[in-house]
């Protein structure tokens, strides 16, 4: 479950980019694109059913919580977009400063920010409130 979640990721990110690469006819588009996006529409449902039935467990054996290897993944998951939501803050801030060095605008550097901080800090705010949820309920 924990390898399609980056991978939806990954895809949705490098998606969307695609698309705001494109304003202000910056070059953009191509096979990563495609890829990208055949990428998302194969391990999207992929992802959906996995977590689903993960969920559906969990509510009949509580027990599945407990599993380290679970716990592990779960922090290692929270640990990479804690990471890349934060390296990509430090980019920001670093180009809102100093500007950017390749053909980016600041409207298209604003709105890569933003994808990368929503994706990434929806996957960190969901398992954060997923385990704090399971405390609640022991």
């Amino acid at each position: 479950m924990v390898i399609s979640l980056w991978t939806v990721a990954i895809s949705l990110a490098v998606t969307i980019d695609s698309f705001i690469s494109k304003i202000d006819n910056t070059t953009g588009g191509g096979f990563s694109d495609k890829l990208s996006l055949v990428i998302l529409i194969i391990f999207l449902p992929i992802f959906t059913a996995l977590i689903l039935r993960t969920k559906k467990f969990e509510e009949k054996d509580t027990s599945i919580r407990l599993d380290s290897s679970r716990k592990h993944s779960i922090q290692l998951t929270m640990l990479v977009s804690f990471v890349v939501g934060l390296g990509w803050t430090v980019d920001f801030v670093y180009s809102l400063l100093f500007g950017t060095s390749d053909s980016q605008t600041k409207l298209q550097s604003i709105l890569y920010f933003l994808v990368t901080i929503v994706i990434s800090g929806s996957i960190f705010a969901y398992y954060w409130i997923d385990d704090h949820k399971k405390d609640t309920d022991n």
